[in-house]
């Protein structure tokens, strides 16, 4: 009997690289994304938050829109914005001091060490709260969000009578429990969303690669002139 030729003696194909040798090498899955359609907004309310500029350096508290005039879809992405900024704190040589004449007070820049929370309006000459704007709701106290806190006579060392302090509150107050949804919303791996986007990249990433192993013994057998089934031959 003859030598038997080979179908691939014929032509000569391209030469490709060996999937086998390959297969380990990392596959990179874009997250998938989801796209939400916003409601429609007011007037008002679309002119407001189009013109503000969370990123520019003299944004003001007093100015910004307020969270609840957000897109409920739109909210937690605004405030990862306003967390990554950071309190606004507009540097000042000396700020404008008020109240008597006979015993002048102004705002003392110390405080931002002390209340890292605590943000100063330029426009007002007041103090504002990131944490209790970033989760404010129209029935909160309006004081540290909305209209500003600027009576520096009540800003003590002492804990009981300072009005910074009494903001804060005990345990479980409206601050303590923003400063914790802070924490949460910056957390990301605690997000059941993220979670599930996570576990679908690496079953993307594992089916591809089960995929490219597939094909690459499919290449191999018909380069080879190898029949495409199972070792046992009896079945």
């Amino acid at each position: 009997m003859g030598k038997t030729t080979r179908i691939d003696s014929y032509f000569k194909g391209k030469e490709q690289p060996n999937p086998l040798l390959n297969y380990t090498q990392p596959v990179e899955v874009e997250p998938p994304t989801t796209s939400v359609e916003l409601p429609n907004l007011t007037g008002n309310n679309r002119a407001r938050i189009e013109e503000f500029d969370i990123d520019a350096e003299d944004c003001d508290p007093s100015e910004r829109p307020q969270i609840w005039e957000y897109p409920v879809n739109k909210r937690d992405e605004i405030r990862r914005k306003y967390i990554n900024r950071g309190p606004c704190r507009v540097p000042m040589k000396e700020y404008p001091a008020s109240g008597p004449s006979s015993h002048l007070r102004k705002f003392q820049e110390s405080w931002f060490v002390t209340h890292p929370w605590l943000e100063y309006s330029k426009a007002k000459d007041a103090t504002f709260c990131l944490p209790c704007f970033l989760f404010n709701r129209p029935e909160n106290p309006k004081i540290f969000t909305i209209t500003g806190f600027r009576n520096w006579k009540k800003v003590k060392n002492r804990i009981n009578d300072c009005a910074f302090f009494t903001h804060m509150g005990e345990p479980n107050s409206f601050h303590d429990n923003a400063v914790k949804s802070v924490l949460d919303l910056m957390n990301q791996a605690q997000h059941i969303t993220h979670a599930f986007d996570r576990h679908k990249s690496q079953n993307i990433a594992e089916n591809r690669m089960r995929l490219k192993v597939s094909i690459g013994a499919v290449l191999y057998l018909i380069l080879q002139g190898l029949p495409l089934r199972g070792h046992d031959k009896k079945k």
